[in-house]
């Protein structure tokens, strides 16, 4: 059902800030999959303490599902749980454009599995206590949220 939605997580890898009077290298990762994953983790291995370098994963989900032990979940052997690792850190970014569904989402007569889906994740994110949330109402609405520390 969250398929439905028009969003992308950004998540910052690396806590490089740029000081002022250098120049930042940005880095850009687009998909929270393995290799999107793997690469974000070796930058942050081995850029981590330096100032000059921004590093960026973009991904659909907040998550990563580890699919090669999906058979042991299905076993009775993990728990889902298990097997999903967040892909957000603290001071992450999570937009997510179409947040108001043409103004479908506050109309509670509609039910179509799109606005619902879109109105279930704002409520998500609007009652996680990890996360400072703001919405903002031009055109199709952006909800855009901040994972606290």
């Amino acid at each position: 059902m969250m398929a439905a939605i028009n969003s992308i997580l950004i998540a910052r890898v690396a806590l490089g800030f740029a000081v002022t009077g250098m120049k930042t290298t940005r880095i850009v990762i687009a998909g929270g999959g393995f290799a999107g994953l793997y690469a974000a983790m070796h930058f942050d291995k081995r850029l981590a303490r330096r100032a000059d370098v921004e590093v960026t994963l973009i991904s659909r989900e907040n998550f990563i599902l580890f699919t090669p032990m999906l058979h042991e979940v299905a076993a009775g052997d993990l728990y889902p749980g298990d097997i999903v690792n967040p892909l957000m850190r603290p001071g992450g970014i999570l937009i997510m454009d179409g947040a108001l569904a043409g103004d479908k989402v506050a109309d509670p007569t509609q039910r179509d599995a799109d606005t619902v889906a879109v109105r279930d994740a704002g409520r998500l994110v609007r009652d996680d206590e990890k996360l400072t949330s703001m919405l903002v109402p031009l055109g199709d609405g952006l909800l855009a949220a901040v994972k606290l520390g």
